[in-house]
């Protein structure tokens, strides 16, 4: 059950920024739902300037072809969404038997 003032559903700056930094621009967004928390970054160590994406257990820097941060979001989400499916018609199939 989520607390009454819990914020989720709603895409979040999670960048990390430094103390003196004056150019403070968002490479890191997060999503979180009851179960699941998608990031996209385009900041990352292994992959700078690409959109990539972490949504544990599946994705770890699942790299995203996009060019925007829109897109991006929407392609993560899409992305999750396929894997989720597939999981439910597992579910099914395993009732099933």
């Amino acid at each position: 059950m989520r607390n009454e003032g819990e914020k989720t559903g709603k895409w979040r700056d999670c960048t990390a920024y430094r103390r003196y930094d004056n150019k403070r621009e968002q490479t890191c967004y997060q999503i979180k739902g009851k179960a699941l928390k998608i990031v996209i970054t385009n900041a990352h160590i292994n992959a700078p300037d690409e959109w990539v994406m972490h949504c544990h257990p599946w994705f770890n820097t699942y790299s995203l072809k996009v060019k925007t941060v829109e897109e991006a979001k929407e392609k993560a989400i899409k992305i999750v969404e396929e894997v989720a499916c597939k999981i439910m018609d597992d579910l099914d199939f395993f009732r099933a038997t």
